[in-house]
């Protein structure tokens, strides 16, 4: 079962798929002129005896008429089994769709984009993918560029948070994903869900240090929505005691809605253990939900079932 950073990743290119053609572009590929990016259905089996389905395949379109295509493949880790069904993919859409099409890997690990990188030997033909890694996604540090594109700001801060000038990042993305939420709240809730998981305890660092850039999390429409103030206060500011229980409670409730995303409501009794669990046990669960294949995987690592 796919975890929370490959849904996200997929989630962010369907919210906004010519995303991922702008990126492409910037590695100097030369796509053709073209009006518009649709995401269209991505079971490429229908002319192979196979079930395959792509992550996500985007076309570029003139018109109602396609000019290219894009399969998008999010990877988190060497799969030696994708060398021998990317180039099906490719076949199979460029059969489908009657124009030239790409493959392009998106990972946020750079192991991962050097083994994607090397070409795809099939004998008569060599698949080259184009692939999206850690230094291919640019640094966005302003909320103008931020709010262009939250997705990519998302990104931006998955790829840099441990560079220098990563709260400028931060700033930028929590700025442009508060303002998201009264637009669309939900979707502002899954970016966010998924930096908390992505980046654990680092994240709420850079919380703390997107005050010096102007940002804070305390005051936001962003906290105030999700956390009571006093809650809001111990995840960005804290202080002492308070500033604990105010993170225990800000993790706790990230990780209920984390796992009712995926896994349906709780029992209240089990919701109580998990409101009551400390930040460690919490801690936990929020790194087991990432490939929890059930509830009870998340469960057992907090402790509580």
């Amino acid at each position: 079962m796919p975890g929370l950073p490959h849904e996200f990743l997929i989630e962010a290119f369907r919210c906004r798929p010519e995303m991922v053609v702008e990126l492409v572009s910037r590695l100097g590929v030369e796509v053709p002129p073209h009006s518009d990016v649709a995401v269209v259905d991505s079971d490429l089996s229908q002319v192979v005896p196979a079930s395959l389905h792509a992550d996500l395949v985007v076309r570029m379109l003139r018109g109602r008429d396609a000019v290219g295509a894009m399969i998008v493949e999010v990877q988190l880790k060497v799969d030696h089994r994708k060398e021998m069904t990317w180039p099906v993919y490719l076949a199979v859409e460029r059969s489908r769709s009657r124009v030239r099409t790409w493959l392009v890997v998106v990972t946020p690990d750079e192991n991962v984009a050097q083994w994607a990188r090397r070409p795809i030997d099939c004998g008569s033909a060599i698949v080259q993918p184009v692939v999206i890694g850690p230094k291919e996604i640019p640094r966005v540090e302003t909320r103008e560029e931020a709010q262009r594109s939250v997705e990519l700001a998302v990104l931006s801060m998955l790829a840099h948070s441990k560079e220098d000038g990563a709260e400028r990042i931060a700033c930028a993305t929590m700025q442009a994903i508060d303002c998201l939420g009264d637009l669309d709240e939900e979707r502002a809730a899954l970016y966010y869900q998924y930096l908390n998981v992505a980046l654990g305890a680092h994240f709420r660092r850079l919380l703390e240090q997107t005050m010096s850039e102007g940002f804070q999390f305390a005051e936001s429409a962003l906290a105030k929505r999700w956390f009571s103030q006093g809650e809001a206060r111990g995840e960005a500011r804290g202080e002492a005691r308070g500033e604990a229980r105010g993170r225990a409670e800000g993790e706790a409730r990230a990780l209920l809605r984390q796992i009712t995303k995926r896994f349906g409501p709780l029992a209240e009794e089990t919701t109580a253990r998990i409101l009551a669990a400390t930040i460690e046990q919490l801690e936990r669960g929020t790194d087991a939900i990432l490939d929890a294949r059930s509830i009870d995987d998340v469960l057992d690592a907090v402790g509580v079932r």
